[in-house]
């Protein structure tokens, strides 16, 4: 019997698959702009599928502004595919929003570094579905009272990341009582809190002071969310209103260092008046 001659296959050999595949087209249009498209690879497949649709919508000035500011592109891209509000005003061309993302990125490191917080070593935090993340070295409450305050913070933690639509990074220093954490998108810093009505003027104006009276937070404009269990939303706003109206009010020495009080009520939500 004559032997069959078998054709050689060529060894293959494993190679490192980009995650975004750039078509002819992509590549024309993506060309004109190298830094920017050379970020644009840290995005997934699907990421850069949608992106790119939205990016052919820009004006050039827009445009322009990323390829001069390529370390905010992923930042950028990511921002856009959450968060309708943003990518649209950036439709109509306003720059501003580049501007204002340098900062949040920029509040995003500096807070992070300040609350010893390694944002490359994240993990959901125990009692949430990834909206609420710690540090992998956090370590463990060390006593049933630290146990349960920390399901406290979760729990408020878990109810305002679905109202900011971000997602909230617990501070992992036990010796930072200004804040509790920063929110992931912006490094905005948040205060979470849980306090019966009766004391609950007392303890906003306690949060007042205490940002007032720190030297790296001062005027940075935290973020409060205050679970109020017993407290109705009617009743919470009156008692407010007569509060800041108090010639001793710490509200009178904000100068934008709390930015927002959110107040969680037995039926509803309610965010205060700063003046």
């Amino acid at each position: 019997m004559p032997k069959i001659k078998r054709k050689a296959v060529p060894e293959q050999t494993t190679a490192e698959v980009p995650p975004v595949l750039v078509t002819k087209a992509d590549d024309v249009f993506l060309s004109r702009y190298p830094k920017m498209r050379k970020k644009l690879s840290a995005l997934s497949k699907e990421e850069f599928t949608v992106f790119d649709k939205y990016l052919r919508t820009l004006p050039k000035n827009v445009l322009d502004k990323l390829e001069a500011n390529p370390d905010i592109v992923e930042d950028f891209a990511r921002r856009t595919l959450k968060d309708k509000d943003f990518a649209e005003a950036l439709r109509k061309g306003d720059t501003g929003k580049i501007d204002e993302l340098k900062i949040q990125i920029k509040n995003l490191s500096d807070n992070s570094v300040k609350l010893n917080i390694d944002l490359n070593n994240l993990k959901s935090a125990n009692g949430s579905k990834g909206d609420v993340l710690i540090d992998r070295k956090k370590t463990s409450p060390s006593s049933a009272d630290e146990a349960a305050t920390f399901a406290k913070e979760v729990n408020l933690g878990n109810k305002a990341a679905k109202i900011k639509n971000d997602k909230l990074i617990l501070n992992t220093m036990e010796s930072e009582p200004t804040v509790d954490g920063i929110w992931k998108s912006t490094g905005q810093a948040v205060q979470l809190k849980t306090v019966g009505f009766n004391k609950l003027t007392t303890r906003i104006n306690q949060s007042f002071s205490n940002v007032i009276g720190d030297s790296y937070w001062k005027g940075k404009g935290i973020d409060v969310h205050i679970e109020c269990p017993d407290g109705k939303v009617q009743s919470v706003q009156r008692k407010w209103a007569d509060d800041i109206k108090q010639r001793d009010s710490p509200t009178k020495n904000n100068n934008g260092s709390i930015k927002s009080v959110t107040v969680y009520c037995s039926d509803g939500i309610i965010s205060l008046f700063i003046p």
